[in-house]
């Protein structure tokens, strides 16, 4: 797989009244060449899975593989990988 998410979790508002988990779990890989559609209602968290892909959140746990490299491994590689993952 060229991206690959394993048992991504992430939440909203961390210990405050307004904690919302976002993301529960959620592993998917993509292939060189497929053409991937990601659709759901409104706050299912979409938006938060795709910031994810090029680094822009962090996971509370689980990891985002780029080239089977972890995209958090260090700041340098993150930035290097993040112009050029597909979104």
């Amino acid at each position: 797989a060229v991206l690959s998410v394993h048992n991504l979790i992430y939440g909203y508002s961390k210990g405050t009244p307004f904690e919302t988990g976002a993301l529960k779990g959620v592993s998917i890989e993509f292939n060189q060449g497929e053409i991937v559609a990601l659709i759901g209602h409104t706050g299912s968290g979409k938006s938060t899975l795709l910031q994810h892909f090029n680094g822009l959140l962090k996971p509370e746990s689980g990891e985002v593989l780029f080239e089977g490299e972890n995209i958090w491994g260090s700041k340098e590689n993150r930035r290097r990988k993040r112009w050029r993952i597909p979104t």
